[in-house]
């Protein structure tokens, strides 16, 4: 089931297995699509595309909308991850050949700049005395070598002053 239109992937079947064929995946995976498909091929429905709709909208009260933990852990869990490089050769040949409006280059122009405003700033002072005002910890942090979430501690009086290297203290602006 599923895959290409391969000769090598495709057998033949009467609508009757081919609805059984779609009851089986469901059983197995749980897809709604095959629930529906296997009532639409086996005319179990009087009104097919009523009952679709019905079936869909069941599936969907039955607890098929996610919530926003759910939604959240989903987010965290594909952070970091990479397209494939041919999901990434497919993306740029949808793209190529378009233009984009200066309405749109507007709004993402907006949206960076909105983004840098949005950076918290820091004083951090060094044992030498020196105070630098930096935007941005996790660039800055990334840029000068220095560890994010020493900084953060340093800055929540979490580890005593002047224990992280070179800084002595960090404070919010």
């Amino acid at each position: 089931m599923g895959g290409t239109d391969e000769p090598s992937n495709l057998f033949e079947c009467s609508v009757e297995e081919h609805a059984e064929l779609h009851f089986a995946l469901y059983l197995e995976h749980g897809c709604i699509g095959d629930w529906v498909a296997f009532h639409m091929l086996s005319g179990i429905t009087p009104d097919i595309e009523e009952h679709r709709q019905m079936l869909i909208r069941d599936a969907c009260e039955g607890g098929k909308h996610l919530d926003e933990a759910a939604r959240e852990k989903m987010r965290q869990a594909k952070l970091g991850t990479n397209h494939t490089e041919q999901t990434k050769q497919k993306m740029s040949a949808q793209r190529r050949g378009t233009t984009k409006s200066a309405e749109w280059k507007e709004k993402i122009r907006q949206s960076v700049t909105a983004d840098v405003k949005r950076r918290k700033s820091y004083k951090i002072t060094y044992t030498s005395g020196v105070v630098e005002e930096i935007s941005g910890m996790k660039t800055w942090c990334r840029e000068n070598g220095y560890n994010a979430s020493q900084l953060r501690l340093l800055l929540n009086d979490k580890i005593q002053k002047g224990c992280y290297r070179d800084i002595k203290s960090v404070e919010e602006i």
